[in-house]
């Protein structure tokens, strides 16, 4: 791991962290600076210590879940795959609103579409 404050990495089955490889998904972390701080939610205490992620990789780091899905290929082009957390329930099921969006576009009717939950 270098100096980089930007990866895009999973959660393993045991809450750790770990990088992935081109073309596969993973959320975008960022590492608290003196450049990048993070002031968290106004007056949410609880939510802003959901998004810390602390000693990841060091000591007294801290990182900051984005909770956005990304994936980036070999040419480092990257592309936005879904916000987790942005889902709702229809009939018993989560929906994501990158899911209502893909069948927007694949009815043909549309040539771009954007969706919130």
């Amino acid at each position: 791991m270098d100096s980089t404050f930007l990866y895009i990495f999973r959660f393993s089955d045991n809450f750790s962290l770990f990088e992935v490889g081109f073309n596969e998904p993973g959320i975008i972390i960022m590492k608290v600076t003196d450049t990048f701080q993070y002031s968290g939610y106004f007056n949410d205490e609880t939510k802003t210590n959901e998004k810390m992620i602390e000693n990841a990789f060091g000591d007294g780091e801290v990182w900051i879940d984005s909770g956005d899905m990304l994936e980036i290929n070999e040419e480092y082009e990257i592309f936005f795959c879904d916000r987790l957390g942005d889902t709702y329930r229809w009939k018993g099921e989560n929906i994501s609103a990158a899911e209502v969006e893909r069948a927007v576009l694949k009815s043909g009717e549309f040539s771009e579409a954007v969706a919130y939950g």
